[in-house]
């Protein structure tokens, strides 16, 4: 038996569909901007919010700078007393302060690479003012480096492995992620993964 729809009933159905879709795309509209905020997710992956990528953001200087600090962090790992771990400070593409790891041949817990670094390139520049520079590190910053930088002023970080692929030891606050510091306080850009393959032999086991 066939069954006659009355056309206005028709168009009821639809109009309920309808608005039925839109409000469920609005409240997922709504739903991202509040997680998102002012935070920068492009070129990311789900795991790793709040870091770009690609390499295709970095200068000339900047790439030249990466492939350096690289360089040193392998030499590091041969000298006694340091670590495989390099950082460079940039302003104007040019380095104004560098160092390596040197927790242990200063016996100072606070003796990261990028601690190192920024101390050369304040020391350098006379000031403590370093919010037109940019960091370059062989290693995702640890909690310590990324608060030193943000009082620094620097507004720039890029580096090599990222938190996700190496040992845990090399931060404290594992919970932590780069997302949860661009959103508690002024923006920053952090570009992570760069040489990545080449510097996780000397991160993925913790023993740097």
């Amino acid at each position: 038996m066939l069954t006659y729809h009355r056309p206005d009933r028709y168009h009821q159905l639809l109009t309920f569909i309808s608005t039925v879709f839109a409000a469920m795309n609005s409240a997922f509209r709504r739903k991202v901007i509040a997680c998102n905020g002012a935070l920068t997710f492009t070129n990311t992956t789900p795991d790793q919010q709040g870091i770009q990528m690609s390499q295709d953001t970095l200068s000339a200087a900047e790439n030249s700078a990466m492939r350096e600090a690289v360089d040193r962090a392998f030499r590091a790992m041969k000298q006694s007393g340091k670590a495989g771990i390099a950082a460079t400070i940039l302003l104007d593409g040019t380095s104004v302060g560098w160092g390596e790891n040197e927790v242990s041949l200063q016996s100072d817990p606070t003796k990261h690479a990028e601690m190192v670094a920024l101390t050369a390139a304040a020391k350098h520049l006379g000031t403590t003012d370093l919010s037109q520079c940019v960091m370059i590190s062989t290693l995702q910053p640890c909690e310590m480096c990324l608060a030193a930088m943000r009082f620094s002023g620097i507004k720039r970080v890029i580096f090599g492995a990222t938190q996700e692929k190496v040992a845990a030891k090399y931060f404290v606050f594992p919970t932590l992620s780069l997302a949860d510091f661009q959103s508690a306080g002024a923006p920053f850009e952090a570009i992570g993964g760069q040489c990545e393959d080449e510097l996780l032999s000397i991160y993925i086991d913790g023993q740097e």
